[in-house]
């Protein structure tokens, strides 16, 4: 991977930070609020499992309102509370990396007690917008936290720790499908493992970004795993994801356009397995982030359906 682009490839979208009053800086880089795409990442299935949902039952429209915008401020909190434990718990390894060696707490800029304080903020927020709801939509998000604790420790025992972070991300789905039920129904949990597929696929391709040094550091990881062979991987996670989305059609009796919509997800991923590289770090995370695109497909799919 010599010559490739790291020199120019930060951790930080300096151009979206400069929006920040300089004191907060440091704590927005902290939580990764520069770079969103991991909070649509978070919030996208949730959003799938209202439109989902909301077809059988008669809702009404300022409830599913307030959902859509409680979700919005929850994925921001969460995914920002589990930037800041993820690194926390990777202090030491951060350093060692060049992609992450500039966070504020790998390089000093912030404590680890300002640290602390500030992911307790993040949790103190989240649970009061998680008590305006029923008690097993709260008991969903006590084990969202568990898990979002669980992942950075993950990659330290198990050769595919993408697996945990598939069943995190895609906890919203059960919280979604709570909020709106107070039950979980059998088409969140088809979604649900669809959904859990498609993470690991996707985060897969994420990890080739850290794929030299991860080796280095013996830090377990789907591409430490399958090395050159992880396209075949994500072709595997991908396929099961779209079997799973056409056969939840199936269930709902979907229309034509909704199996429209998948062709055109199908023929996206196509373009991202085609397109994954080991020695351009850019552009594998332009494929990456191309995944917002497939969550919004899905939920104009589900939307449509």
């Amino acid at each position: 991977m010599k010559n490739d682009s790291r020199i120019k490839f930060t951790d930080v979208n300096l151009e979206m930070i400069r929006f920040f009053p300089n004191f907060l800086r440091p704590y927005v880089f902290l939580a990764r609020l520069d770079r969103p795409i991991g909070i649509f990442l978070l919030l996208l299935p949730c959003f799938w499992a209202f439109s989902l949902n909301s077809r059988f039952f008669n809702f009404d429209s300022l409830y599913l309102i307030y959902l859509y915008f409680t979700f919005f401020l929850g994925a921001i909190l969460m995914r920002s509370a589990g930037c800041v434990i993820n690194d926390l718990v990777d202090y030491n390894i951060d350093k060692k990396v060049y992609r992450t060696k500039f966070r504020p707490l790998a390089s000093g800029l912030i404590s680890k007690t300002a640290a602390m304080f500030f992911v307790s903020i993040l949790l103190l927020m989240g649970a009061i917008l998680l008590f305006s709801f029923d008690r097993f939509t709260i008991f969903n998000g006590f084990c969202a936290v568990f898990l979002i604790i669980l992942y950075p420790f993950a990659k330290r025992w198990m050769s595919l720790p993408q697996v945990v972070l598939g069943v995190t991300f895609n906890w919203g789905i059960f919280m979604a499908n709570s909020a709106l039920t107070q039950e979980v129904s059998l088409y969140s949990l088809v979604l649900f493992v669809a959904a859990f597929f498609w993470t690991v696929g996707y985060d897969s391709i994420y990890g080739i970004l850290d794929y030299e040094y991860d080796k280095k550091i013996k830090v377990k990881s789907s591409v430490v795993k399958f090395g050159q062979y992880t396209d075949v991987f994500v072709v595997f996670c991908y396929g099961i994801f779209l079997l799973l989305m056409v056969f939840l059609g199936y269930l709902i009796n979907a229309g034509i356009l909704y199996y429209g919509i998948l062709l055109l997800v199908l023929l996206h991923m196509f373009w991202q397995i085609k397109t994954i590289t080991f020695t351009n770090l850019e552009k594998n995370l332009e494929v990456f982030k191309s995944n917002f695109y497939v969550g919004i497909l899905i939920w104009i799919a589900l939307l449509l359906a």
